[in-house]
């Protein structure tokens, strides 16, 4: 790309064909992907035992005797 650049002595017509390339490109790629589904996993009984067992302890620590 650098050796078709107008200031470097090159071709404008195919910079500016290159360039469009490039955008087309970087276009593409920046486009997120319509097939793509993020799934979001529950958690499980035990997990959530757990959790709400952490926060009990959690509140247990903070309390000022």
């Amino acid at each position: 790309m650098r050796i078709h650049h107008p200031d470097a002595g090159g071709d404008a017509e195919a910079f500016r064909k290159g360039l469009a390339r490039f955008h087309d490109v970087d276009e593409a790629v920046r486009q997120p992907a319509a097939s793509v589904i993020f799934a979001v996993r529950r958690p499980g009984p035990a997990r959530v035992l757990a959790a709400l067992a952490a926060r009990r302890r959690r509140k247990r620590r903070t309390r000022v005797r």
